[in-house]
């Protein structure tokens, strides 16, 4: 990930109603259009429905972790969690309507989202190869069919151990592919579905998380069958004189073979061993540093990356 600028706005309009606004200045897009941009209705603590481009209430990372990189722990997303126009294999952005709640009626805490909108395509897949296409979450120009993408999360946590939470997602849609020319050359009928455990305790220092995910594509241009892959991280920090967190990350990819989906977006088995350290400068700036060894089954090799990341 580069450099770039995130601006972030949330009102509370009324004690029910509320609009937030997310826009970045990056060297990807340069100035780019709002990343999210919604507004929200609470009926009750059990009911709160939003309309608008969100980011998909898939998993623990993607509701959680949004473009500003000082709330992550880390310097960069897991690799296939990255945004769309970041070689992302996974629908980040959304426009349709999201409805989340929570309720507590004994030991423990219930949490759940779920939504309908655009689905993906994708676009530039090279007629040749069937590859180098790229992700588009149908956010501006509107679907490009009538098939609606429908996300789900369902969480659960302890009282007695706040901080502690498991959770099982998933998301169901039709993804339609086609080449330079604007010839349709996929459709895909894609479930993806996953579980995940996190342990945050804030003020303690302790970070422990991980998500598991299957991804089922199935093209149903050429009937050869479905094509299962697997894609899991697991990530663990500690946070020492309220300043320094040094961290590991363990990621994976595993992608099968043929999958035509996979293969219009030039995913391949990536494997990524990542340990760091955070250092917090002040109460809005932070310093990270890395050092990740990345096997990507026809080659490995060691990478480092610094970043300074601030907030105002």
């Amino acid at each position: 990930m580069g450099d770039q600028i995130d601006f972030f706005v949330s009102m509370t309009l009324t004690d029910r109603i509320d609009f937030l606004s997310e826009m970045i200045i990056s060297e990807v897009e340069e100035i780019d259009i709002v990343q999210r941009f919604h507004i929200g209705y609470l009926f009750s603590d059990a009911l709160k429905v939003r309309i608008g481009r969100f980011h998909n209430p898939l998993g623990y990372w993607n509701p959680t972790f949004h473009h500003a990189t000082f709330t992550h722990m880390t310097i960069e997303r897991p690799r296939f969690l990255e945004f769309e126009y970041e070689e992302g294999i996974f629908p980040v952005h959304m426009v349709g309507i999201w409805t989340s709640g929570r309720y507590d009626p004994g030991p423990l805490i219930f949490g759940y989202d779920l939504s309908v909108a655009n689905g993906s395509k994708i676009e530039q897949i090279d007629p040749i190869g069937k590859t180098g296409g790229e992700l588009d979450p149908n956010t501006f120009e509107g679907d490009n069919n009538t098939n609606k993408a429908v996300s789900f999360r369902l969480q659960v946590g302890p009282k007695a151990l706040p901080g502690l939470e498991v959770m099982g997602y998933g998301h169901i849609g039709t993804v339609e592919g086609f080449d330079t020319t604007s010839l349709r050359v996929l459709k895909v009928d894609q479930s993806i579905f996953g579980l995940a455990a996190v342990y945050v305790i804030p003020g303690s220092g302790l970070n422990f998380l991980s998500e598991f995910y299957w991804i089922r594509d199935e093209d149903t241009l050429t009937n050869l069958g479905p094509h299962m892959n697997t894609l899991y991280y697991i990530q663990a920090g500690y946070t020492f004189e309220e300043r320094f967190t040094p961290y590991v990350r363990y990621e994976e990819m595993q992608v099968k073979e043929g999958d035509p989906y996979m293969t219009s977006l030039s995913a391949a088995d990536d494997r990524r061993t990542i340990a760091g350290i955070r250092y917090e400068v002040s109460l809005i700036s932070a310093l990270k540093g890395e050092i990740r060894w990345i096997d990507t089954g026809g080659e490995d090799y060691w990478k480092y990356a610094v970043q300074w990341a601030f907030t105002f």
